[in-house]
């Protein structure tokens, strides 16, 4: 299973919520306020750890757990510039995060090692986001797989989760999307 999370960095740092300590002991652990506040750059190791918990929440959905709200559930280890890996219950989950100069981005799975098929998709205006992202995933199933276009779909399943489907029958093709600011994503998972 796959998750992906993305953090336009401009629309980030515009948020003063993230400079508050008290957001800080609501949303990280200790050990990840401990983590952040030795880091070179606070503002990069918070909004890193987000997209890592995000990510790693979309998995943890998939895998039957039921939503909730309470970050701090989930904890983060930061391995190296690129890898981590974020503990929840009995799990860990592998992240890959990608800081570029205007966005941070994560994909993460329940598998020790995954190699995703990432693509950025940069929006005009953000009330296309969604709508963009989820046109630029169907373009490149259509074209990785060989199917026509317009008989691919997503739909939603009971839980809010993108399922992909081709003439009506569901595909088993493990994906993600994310969206925040002038930017989408989406992950797809490769055999």
């Amino acid at each position: 299973m796959l998750g992906n999370d993305l953090v336009d960095i401009e629309v980030a740092y515009a948020q003063k919520s993230w400079r508050q300590e008290r957001f800080r002991r609501k949303v990280f652990t200790p050990s990840e306020c401990a983590f952040i506040g030795s880091s070179d750059n606070e503002f990069k190791s918070i909004w890193r750890m987000w997209s890592m918990k995000e990510s790693a929440y979309k998995v943890a959905i998939q895998r039957g757990v039921k939503r909730f709200l309470n970050p701090q559930k989930l904890n983060c280890v930061v391995i190296d510039e690129k890898r981590g890996m974020v503990e929840f219950d009995s799990h860990i989950f592998n992240t890959h995060t990608m800081v570029g100069e205007d966005y941070i981005f994560t994909t993460c799975s329940d598998l020790d090692t995954f190699v995703t098929e990432d693509h950025l998709v940069y929006v005009n205006r953000r009330s296309e986001q969604s709508l963009m992202t989820r046109r630029a995933l169907l373009e490149r199933i259509a074209e990785k797989y060989k199917y026509n276009l317009n008989d691919l779909q997503l739909k939603k399943c009971q839980q809010g989760i993108p399922k992909l489907y081709f003439k009506e029958k569901p595909l088993e093709v493990s994906f993600s999307l994310t969206h925040h600011g002038k930017f989408g994503a989406y992950s797809i998972e490769i055999n």
